[in-house]
C-alpha cells in the first residue's frame, strides 16, 4: 500500500509529465496515453490518480496560479506605503503570469475554454487577494496613510480593492495587454489610494 508521501510524489510526477506535453502540444491534442508515455507508466496508473485529462489540467492550472499568488505575496512588506505594496503585489503577479504565458502560450485560451476552471481559479484568487489587501489596508491605517479604522470598513474596502484591481488584471490577462500593464496599474492604484485618504 502506498504511503501519502508516495501517493503525492507520483501525483507530482504525473503533473510534471502532463505539463510538458500540454506545453508541447496544447490541451486539445493531448490524451491520457500521451501523458502516460511522457511519464513512462501505463495509462491505468494515471487513472489511479486522476479521473481524466481535464482533472489533470485543472490541478496544473490551480498549482501554477497558487504559486503565482505566493510569489506575489512575498512582495507585500509592512513599512512600505499602501501604493508601493499594491503596485509591487500586482506587478509581481503580472510578471509571473506573463512568464507562464510565454512558456505555455495556449494557457490563457485553454483556461478561457474551461469556464469552470477559470471560475474556480478566480474564486481562489479573490479569497487570497482579499486577505492580502486587508493586511495592506491594516498596515496603511497603522501608518496613518488612510482614514478608516472600522472593522467592517476594512473588510468592505479589501473587497472593493480586490474587485477593482482584479477587473483590470483580468482584462490584461484575457486580452494579453502586458505591455501597458505597469503604467496603467500605477495610475489605477494612485486613483484608488487618493480615494482612501
Amino acid at each position: 500500500m502506498e504511503t501519502i508521501s508516495e501517493y503525492e510524489k507520483m501525483k507530482q510526477q504525473i503533473l510534471v509529465a502532463a505539463k510538458s506535453v500540454f506545453i508541447k502540444y496544447g490541451y486539445n491534442k493531448v490524451s491520457m496515453d500521451d501523458i502516460a508515455k511522457a511519464l513512462g507508466k501505463s495509462r491505468s496508473t494515471l487513472y489511479h490518480y486522476f479521473k481524466n485529462k481535464k482533472e489533470v489540467f485543472e490541478l496544473i492550472a490551480f498549482t501554477e496560479f497558487k504559486q503565482i499568488m505566493q510569489l506575489a505575496e512575498l512582495e507585500v512588506i509592512k513599512g512600505k506605503s499602501i501604493q508601493d505594496n499594491l503596485i509591487d503585489y500586482y506587478s509581481k503577479k503580472a510578471d509571473c503570469a506573463n512568464e507562464l504565458l510565454v512558456a505555455y502560450s495556449s494557457l490563457a485560451e485553454e483556461i478561457k475554454a474551461h469556464e469552470d476552471v477559470f471560475y474556480e481559479i478566480s474564486k481562489m484568487q479573490v479569497e487570497a487577494e482579499a486577505s492580502v489587501l486587508r493586511r495592506i489596508l491594516e498596515w496603511a491605517i497603522e501608518q496613518k496613510e488612510i482614514n478608516t479604522g472600522k472593522e467592517r470598513d476594512i473588510t468592505f474596502l479589501s473587497r472593493v480593492l480586490t474587485t477593482a484591481l482584479r477587473s483590470f488584471e483580468q482584462e490584461v490577462f484575457l486580452q494579453n495587454k502586458f505591455s501597458t500593464f505597469k503604467v496603467n496599474l500605477s495610475m489605477l492604484v494612485e486613483i484608488l489610494c487618493k480615494g482612501l485618504r
